[in-house]
C-alpha cells in the first residue's frame, strides 16, 4: 500500500510565498504539472503571469509502468504534495523536465532534469560536478567537432555551448540541471557577446525530451534572441524536427547540424589500437562460426530477435552476448505473434545474461581492442542490433527503456565495428539505413546478402525478412560458405580503405554558418 505524507501546505504558505513559488516555476518553463490534486495556492499565480497549471496524484507520477499525457504536456513538476513511492527503486522523472521539491525530500538520482529545492542555493553546483566528472572521459582519440567544423575554431567570441553528454573539450553540460541555470548562463554569455548557442547531442539519437527541454530554454529568455543549433548523429534530422513542431506546437527556433560521430570515432579506434598493438586486420577465407551479434541493453528489437534465434537452435555455432537479464515481468501486453517469443526466453533464462568482450572497467564496450577482433575473425558475418529500430518505441518489452526519439536513421559505432573489422553484416535498424551507408561512399553485399529487408516500412516484417535472411545463410554448406567469403572479401577491403580514408569534415552531413 502506498504512504502517503498528507502535509497541507495550504495552512503554512502565505500569498507572497505563493507567487514566489509560481514565479520559480515559471523560471523553468510555462507550464507547470502539480503532484498533489488539492493543492492550488500557486495556481492564480501561475495563470496571472502566463502559465498554465494541471494536477495529477502524487502516486500516479510515481507508476513505473503508467502510461500518462503528462511528461509530453508538462515543463515543469512541482512536488506539492509527498508521496513515498518517489523515492522508490526506479528512476521516475526521466523526461528532463526540472523538478522542484519544496519538501527537500526528492532524492537526486529520481530525476534526469534537474531538481530545485526552493531555500537551497545549489547554483552551478552539477555544472561544477559535471566538469571535474568530464576528466573521467578525456581521451585524444574522441572526435572533435572542430575537426569536422573547423569554423567553430574560428568563432569561439560569438559562440557557447552546452553538452548532452560527455565531451572533452566542453565546460558544460546539459541532463541533471534546472532550465534556469541554463537560462541565466546563456544570457549572461549573450550580453558578452557570445550570441549562438550550439547544443550538442551527438551522442545520442535525437531524443524528444531533449528536444522539448531545448525549446523551453528558449521560451525562457524573450529578451533574447540567440542563434541556436543543435548538433546530432542522427540522419535526415530537419524534415523530422518540422513534423515534431508541428505535432507539439514548437516554433521552429532550432538549426540541425548533422555528423557521424560514431563512424569517426571507429575510425580513430581502429587508427589506435593497431598503432598501439601488434594487431592487424585482414580478412581470412576459412572455416568459422557462423555469426558475431553483441548486445548490451534490452531493446525490444533485440530480445525479439534473440527469442528467434533461440527459436531456430543457431546461437551454439555463433559468438553472441546479451549482457542483461530478461524478467518475464518486463513482458507486458505481448501480442499473440510474440508469445513464441516470450516462452523461448522463458526457456533460456539459465543462458541469460551471456557476456563476450565487456568487463567491469568495460562494461559498455564501444571502442575497439585486439580482443574484440577475435570474434570477428572467427565467424562469417555479423549481426548488428542497432539501437533504434522501431517506429513505434512503445514496445512490449521494456517499456522504461523508450527511445521517444526522432524517427531518423541513426548508426552508432555498432555499424561500424564491422566495417573496422573487414566483416560483412546484416543490419537491424531504421528503414533505409543501408541505403545511408551506400549515400555514405560504402558498398553493402547485395546479392551475397538480400538486403531487400532496408526498404521494407512495416517494422515486423522487416524483422521477418532479416531473420529469413540469417536462416538462409547459416544453411550454407562449407562449400558455400568458401565461395561466398571470395566474394565478400573485395567489399569489405573497400569499406575499410573508405573509413580510414575520411578527413574530419568528410563525416559531416551538412555545412556550419556562423
Amino acid at each position: 500500500m502506498i504512504a502517503h505524507i498528507n502535509i497541507c501546505m495550504d495552512i503554512s504558505i502565505n500569498n507572497q510565498s505563493a507567487e514566489s513559488l509560481a514565479l520559480r516555476c515559471l523560471a523553468n518553463g510555462q507550464r507547470i504539472l502539480v503532484t498533489g490534486q488539492k493543492y492550488s495556492p500557486i495556481e492564480p499565480y501561475i495563470i496571472q503571469h502566463g502559465g498554465e497549471i494541471r494536477y495529477v496524484d502524487a502516486a500516479d507520477a510515481a507508476g513505473r509502468y503508467l502510461e500518462l499525457p503528462w511528461p509530453d504536456w508538462a515543463d515543469v513538476i512541482f512536488l506539492g504534495q509527498w508521496d513515498d513511492s518517489l523515492n522508490g527503486p526506479y528512476k521516475i522523472f526521466s523526461h528532463l523536465l526540472t523538478i522542484i521539491d519544496p519538501w527537500h525530500r526528492l532524492a537526486e538520482h529520481q530525476s534526469s532534469g534537474g531538481i530545485i529545492y526552493p531555500g537551497i542555493n545549489r547554483q552551478h553546483e552539477l555544472r561544477d560536478r559535471v566538469i571535474a566528472d568530464v576528466a573521467l572521459y578525456t581521451s585524444d582519440i574522441q572526435p572533435n567537432l572542430v575537426e569536422v567544423w573547423p569554423v567553430l575554431q574560428d568563432r569561439t567570441d560569438i559562440l557557447y555551448m552546452l553538452a548532452w553528454e560527455e565531451l572533452t573539450y566542453m565546460e558544460h553540460h546539459m541532463p541533471g540541471r534546472p532550465v534556469e541555470e541554463m537560462v541565466s548562463e546563456i544570457r549572461e554569455a549573450y550580453v558578452n557577446g557570445k550570441t549562438t548557442v550550439l547544443f550538442d547531442l551527438s551522442g545520442e539519437a535525437v531524443l524528444t525530451d531533449c528536444l522539448h527541454k531545448i525549446q523551453v530554454i528558449i521560451r525562457c529568455m524573450p529578451d533574447i534572441d540567440p542563434k541556436v543549433f543543435l548538433v546530432t548523429s542522427a540522419i535526415n534530422v530537419s524534415d523530422a524536427y518540422k513534423v515534431a513542431c508541428v505535432e507539439n506546437n514548437w516554433a521552429q527556433h532550432i538549426n540541425i547540424l548533422s555528423y557521424n560521430r560514431f563512424e569517426f570515432a571507429i575510425q580513430k579506434h581502429i587508427t589506435h589500437m593497431l598503432e598501439e598493438s601488434s594487431a592487424s586486420v585482414s580478412y581470412k577465407i576459412c572455416d568459422k562460426k557462423k555469426f558475431v551479434c553483441m548486445n548490451k541493453v534490452a531493446r525490444g528489437h533485440r530480445v525479439y530477435l534473440l527469442g528467434k534465434l533461440f527459436e531456430y537452435d543457431l546461437l551454439d555455432d555463433a559468438y553472441w552476448s546479451f549482457q542483461e537479464n530478461i524478467p518475464l515481468s518486463d513482458f507486458i501486453d505481448v501480442p499473440e505473434r510474440d508469445q513464441v517469443v516470450r516462452n523461448q526466453i522463458e526457456l533460456n533464462q539459465y543462458r541469460l545474461p551471456m557476456n563476450l568482450n565487456a568487463t567491469p572497467i568495460r562494461n559498455n564496450p564501444v571502442d575497439l581492442i585486439p580482443h574484440d577482433l577475435e570474434y570477428h575473425d572467427d565467424s562469417y558475418f555479423s549481426v548488428v542490433t542497432e539501437t533504434m529500430f522501431y517506429k513505434d518505441d512503445t514496445t512490449w518489452i521494456h517499456k522504461q527503456l523508450r527511445n521517444r526519439s526522432l524517427y531518423t536513421v541513426f548508426l552508432t559505432e555498432k555499424t561500424f565495428r564491422p566495417v573496422a573489422f573487414k566483416h560483412p553484416f546484416i543490419l537491424l535498424s531504421m528503414p533505409y539505413s543501408i541505403k545511408t551507408l551506400k549515400d555514405m561512399g560504402y558498398k553493402t553485399f547485395h546479392p551475397y546478402i538480400n538486403e531487400s529487408y532496408d526498404i521494407e516500412e512495416d517494422d515486423d516484417k522487416r524483422m521477418d525478412m532479416i531473420i529469413a535472411e540469417i536462416r538462409r545463410l547459416c544453411a550454407f554448406t562449407r562449400e558455400q560458405w568458401m565461395s561466398w567469403q571470395v566474394d565478400i572479401k573485395e567489399i569489405v577491403e573497400y569499406n575499410y580503405d573508405v573509413m580510414l580514408s575520411k578527413s574530419g569534415p568528410e563525416h559531416a552531413y551538412n555545412n556550419l554558418e556562423i
